[in-house]
């Protein structure tokens, strides 16, 4: 990342701060969805993530730019994406594929219709529901 961009608070993602959305035990928050943190540049603040303000995690801009993550990958809760994902369908275009654990495409409950909707989004934003991924009849 770039100098100015760094993050000296939260300068690596993941459960174990070792940049992978990895699924261990332990994290009961289950933070295994990559998101790239979109990037505002504002001259009170300076630089921050909408992400936190858009979720209400973040109450200001202000908050936002003190206390929380800047922009870049960052790994988000997967219950917290599908609930997300409900109000904000554009959450998905955040998706990193390549640094989300698999673990959540087996896991999400398709009786849950938030959690079966994020799935959807995601099968259809990595290419898991085009015809090379069908069983042959």
């Amino acid at each position: 990342a770039n100098s100015e961009d760094a993050d000296p608070f939260f300068p690596d993602t993941g459960y174990e701060r070792d940049n992978y959305c990895g699924s261990l035990t332990d994290d009961h928050g289950s933070h295994y969805v990559c998101v790239d943190l979109p990037k505002v540049v504002a001259a009170v603040t300076g630089t921050y993530s909408s992400f936190w303000t858009m979720t209400g995690q973040a109450e200001s801009p202000e908050e936002a730019a003190a206390e929380w993550p800047k922009p870049g990958p960052w790994c988000i809760c997967m219950w917290a994406f599908a609930r997300m994902f409900g109000h904000r369908p554009e959450f998905s275009g955040m998706v990193e594929c390549s640094a989300t654990n698999y673990w959540v495409v087996q896991n999400y409950d398709l009786a849950n219709p938030n959690e079966c909707q994020a799935l959807r989004a995601l099968c259809s934003h990595f290419g898991l529901d085009s015809s090379r991924t069908k069983r042959s009849a």
